[in-house]
């Protein structure tokens, strides 16, 4: 009798596999689309305490630009992701490739170069 993998002995019988990543980030975008309009306004007081004041720090501008970039991005990929995985779940091979003939076919017909 082969033994259970470490995942299979954690999961109940009928219990779901939990959800991926993109998933369990859904509910942090409401919070995400609230924190980047504030880390905008501390980037901008950062910058004018720096270039101004000479005050400010030039590592903690950019960290700050790059969360700011981050969460944008975030924001942005997160539900494109967790709908491609949506619309890819239960299709097996020739019903995926059928979908992808359609699509072809799609942009075929609708990208056809007009005659001059």
């Amino acid at each position: 009798m082969a033994a259970k993998s470490a995942s299979d002995a954690a999961l109940a019988p009928g219990q779901t596999v939990p959800p991926d990543l993109a998933q369990a980030l859904l509910p942090l975008l409401g919070f995400l689309r609230l924190a980047r309009p504030v880390l905008l306004l501390l980037i901008f007081a950062q910058a004018v305490a720096l270039f101004i004041f000479s005050q400010g720090s030039m590592f903690v501008l950019v960290v700050m630009a790059s969360l700011w970039w981050g969460a944008g991005w975030l924001i942005e990929s997160v539900p494109k992701i967790v709908a491609a995985t949506k619309g890819a779940q239960g299709l097996g091979s020739g019903a995926l490739q059928e979908r992808l003939r359609q699509v072809a076919e799609q942009r075929n017909k609708t990208g056809k170069k007009k005659p001059q």
